[in-house]
C-alpha cells in the first residue's frame, strides 16, 4: 500500500486503463474481482445461468466448490475455444442451474 503512495497518479491512471482495456478484450462480463462474488447468486437463482469470465481465479475456483457443498447446485466450466477468442489469455464460461431460491419471509 505504500508503494502507491509513491506512485504517480498518471500512472495509477494508466496501470487501471490498461487492467479495463485488457477485461473489454477478454469480453467477459465480469472482471478477476468480481468472478467468484456472482456464483452464489447464479446457484440461487431460477433457471440456467452463464456468464463468461476470463482466467479463473482461485477464488473463484473455492466459491464454486463451496457453493455446490451448500446448495447441491452442480457448475459447468468451460474453456472457450482458441479460434473464439478475443485475446490470447484464456477465457472461461461458468455454467449452472440455479435452484430458484425464494425467502418465504420476505414480505415485497
Amino acid at each position: 500500500l505504500l508503494e502507491n503512495l509513491k506512485k504517480k497518479s498518471e500512472d495509477i491512471g494508466q496501470e487501471a486503463a490498461n487492467h479495463l482495456i485488457n477485461n473489454i478484450k477478454l469480453g467477459g462480463c465480469v472482471d478477476e474481482y468480481a468472478q467468484d462474488q456472482i456464483i452464489i447468486y447464479m446457484a440461487l437463482a431460477s433457471g440456467r445461468s452463464a456468464v463468461k469470465t476470463g482466467p479463473l481465479t482461485s477464488h473463484t475456483n473455492t466459491s464454486i466448490h463451496f457453493t455446490q457443498l451448500m446448495t447441491g447446485v452442480k457448475f459447468s466450466v468451460t474453456k472457450v475455444p482458441d479460434e473464439k477468442r478475443r485475446n490470447k489469455e484464456d477465457s472461461y464460461i461458468i455454467e449452472c442451474d440455479g435452484i430458484g431460491y425464494q425467502n418465504r419471509l420476505w414480505k415485497g
